[in-house]
C-alpha cells in the first residue's frame, strides 16, 4: 500500500482537476412506505407512501464520485425533453456541475428506475423502469461532438460511462477518442455489453470479470485463462491498457509490452458492491488526469473501491476517507517491519523520488511518553523515519539479564502503531553501525543526552553530507525509572488480586 505522504500528495493533485464524463444519465427514484395489508383487488401488498427521493444514477454516479473527490466536473449527454430530463438537469445543478453540455432529444426516454421499499425493513418490494435503449440521433451525436470540440482544451481526462441506453454509439465514441488522441488526453471506458469493438483504441478499458468472460466466451478459472482473456482483449481492441476487476479477488492490469500487474483487494467487510465500478473509474480517471502512472492510479482506485463496498447502496468516497483508510491500515500493518535487504531497495526508490530519509535507533523497551515525543520530533526532520530496533539479545547485553521487559516482536508491533514511524528493522549487534552504512540516511537523530561527536555512526553520515540532529528528552522519564517505580510500589513483587 502507498505511503501516507505519497498518497496525500497524489490526492492533493485531484482537487479541481478538470475531467469530462460522457454517458447515460439516469434517475434513481426511491419510494418508501408502510406495508401493513394486502389489496382487496389483487393478492399484492399495499404500500402507504411515506417519503420519496430522487438522485442521479448511471453515469451520474461517476459524476457524484468525482464531485465528492473535489474534481472540476464537466458532463455531456442526451436526455429527454420531459420531466426526467428536467430532474437530471436539476440534480446536476445541485451538485455544482454545469449542465450546458446536456442536450434534449424529442422522443428520447431518459432512464428512471423507481424502487418501492418498505419503511419497516428497507426491503425492496418492486422496481419500475422507464427507459429507451435505441441509439441517439445523428443530430444528437453532433451536438455532443461539438460540445467536446469547443471545450476539449479544458479537459485532462475523459470518462465514458456506458450503460447501453443509447448515448454512447460507436460513431460517437470513435470521434471522441480521435479528438482526445490529438491532444494526448486519456480516455477511460467503463464498458457494457458484448460489442467492445466500439471502444477500440481507448486508453484504458475496465471490464469486470463477468463482462470480460462474456465478450470472449471464455471462462476465467485460473491465472492462465485470466492472462489469455486480458491479452486477447488488449490486442483485439488495440488499446493501451485493459484493467479487469475481479471483485473480492482484486484487479489485474494488462499493458502493451509489459507484464501484467495484480492488485489485491483491500481487506474490508463487504456490505454492498453497488457502484464500486463507478468509484474505480472515477479514481482511475482522476489519477491519469493528474499525471500519475497508471499502476499508482489503480492502487488508489482499489483503495477507494474497498471503502465504498463497506457502505450500503450506491455510495461515493471522499479524499479524507481514502487518507483515513490508509492511515489506519498503515498504523496496524506488519508491512512496516522489514528485513534490511528489503528496506534498502524500498528507500532507494523513495530517495530517487526526492524523499529525505531520517534514522534513529534504540531498545524502546516499555514504550513511554519520552519515546513517543522523541519519535514524533525525529520524524519532522525527514519525509520518512526508519527505526533501528535492538534485538532481545542485543538489549540483554546492553541493559542486563532481566531486560528487555517487552520481547522484540511486541516492541516492533507497538512501534509500528505510531504514525511517526514509517519503517522498523531489527539489528543483532550492540550498535547500529551496519544499518547506517547500508541505509545511508540523510538525517541521523539521537537524544539530547548525547553530544554530536558521541553519536555512533555520526561520522559515517557526515562523510557523505548527511546531518546529525539531537532532540531534547523529557527529563525524569525512562524505562529504567518506570521499572524502579513499579518495583518500589510493589516491594519488588507484582501480586494479582484474587
Amino acid at each position: 500500500m502507498m505511503e501516507l505522504q505519497e498518497l496525500s500528495e497524489a490526492l492533493a493533485q485531484f482537487v479541481d482537476v478538470p475531467i469530462l464524463v460522457i454517458g447515460d444519465l439516469m434517475i434513481d427514484e426511491y419510494l418508501w412506505g408502510h406495508v401493513n395489508r394486502i389489496s382487496p383487488e389483487a393478492p399484492v401488498q399495499i404500500v402507504e407512501a411515506g417519503k420519496e427521493e430522487a438522485t442521479l444514477g448511471g453515469a451520474g454516479n461517476v459524476i457524484k464520485n468525482l464531485v465528492s473527490l473535489e474534481a472540476q466536473v464537466y458532463v455531456t449527454s442526451i436526455v429527454d425533453d420531459g420531466d426526467t430530463g428536467a430532474i437530471i438537469t436539476n440534480e446536476l445543478q445541485k451538485l455544482g456541475v454545469d449542465p450546458s453540455g446536456v442536450f434534449s432529444e424529442p422522443g428520447k426516454i431518459s432512464s428512471k428506475k423507481t424502487r418501492v421499499l418498505s419503511l419497516e425493513t428497507n426491503q425492496q418490494i418492486l422496481r419500475i423502469d422507464w427507459e429507451s435503449t435505441h441509439p441517439i440521433s445523428n443530430e444528437s451525436e453532433q451536438r455532443i461532438i461539438g460540445y467536446v470540440e469547443s471545450n476539449i482544451d479544458s479537459f485532462r481526462a475523459i470518462i465514458l460511462s456506458d450503460y447501453l441506453k443509447g448515448i454512447l454509439t460507436e460513431a460517437l465514441i470513435q470521434n471522441i477518442i480521435v479528438l482526445a488522441q490529438e491532444r494526448d488526453i486519456p480516455v477511460i471506458v467503463d464498458p457494457k455489453g458484448t460489442i467492445y469493438v466500439k471502444y477500440r483504441e481507448a486508453t484504458v478499458i475496465t471490464p469486470n470479470k463477468k463482462e470480460a468472460e462474456t465478450v470472449l466466451g471464455l471462462h476465467i478459472v485460473d491465472d492462465e485463462t485470466l492472462q489469455k482473456v486480458g491479452r486477447t482483449l488488449l490486442n483485439r481492441l488495440k488499446t493501451e491498457s485493459i484493467l479487469i476487476t475481479l471483485g473480492k479477488d482484486g484487479m489485474t492490469l494488462f499493458q502493451k509490452g509489459k507484464k501484467s500487474i495484480y492488485i489485491s483487494a483491500t481487506k474490508k467487510e463487504v456490505y454492498d458492491v453497488t457502484g464500486a465500478g463507478d468509484t474505480v473509474i472515477s479514481l482511475l480517471g482522476l489519477g491519469m488526469a493528474s499525471g500519475l502512472k497508471l499502476p499508482k492510479s489503480i492502487e488508489i482506485a482499489n483503495i477507494a473501491a474497498g471503502i465504498v463496498v463497506g457502505k450500503i447502496g450506491t455510495a461515493t468516497v471522499t479524499l479524507q476517507e481514502i487518507i483515513d483508510f490508509v492511515l489506519q491500515h498503515t498504523m496496524y500493518s506488519s508491512n512496516r517491519i522489514m528485513e534490511l535487504k528489503t528496506l534498502i531497495n524500498l528507500i532507494d526508490d523513495r530517495r530517487q523520488n526526492g524523499r529525505i530519509i531520517a534514522f534513529t535507533n534504540g531498545c524502546f523497551d516499555i514504550l513511554h511518553v519520552g519515546h513517543t515525543s522523541f519519535l514524533k520530533k525525529a520524524r519532522q526532520f525527514g519525509d520518512l523515519l526508519i527505526v533501528g530496533l535492538n534485538s532481545d539479545d542485543s538489549v540483554r547485553r546492553l541493559k542486563g539479564p532481566h531486560r528487555p521487559v517487552i520481547p522484540m516482536k511486541e516492541r516492533a508491533a507497538i512501534l509500528s502503531s505510531l504514525a511517526s514511524v514509517d519503517y522498523i528493522t531489527v539489528f543483532e549487534e550492540d550498535t547500529p553501525i551496519r544499518l547506517i552504512q547500508a541505509l545511508k540516511p540523510d538525517i541521523l537523530v539521537k537524544g539530547g543526552d548525547y553530544k554530536k561527536e558521541e553519536v555512533v555512526g555520526g561520522d559515517i553520515v557526515e562523510s557523505y553530507g548527511g546531518k546529525i540532529e539531537l532532540v531534547p528528552l523529557i527529563k525524569g522519564v525512562s524505562t529504567t525509572t518506570i521499572i524502579e517505580r513499579i518495583a518500589k510500589s510493589t516491594n519488588g513483587k507484582l501480586e494479582r488480586k484474587k
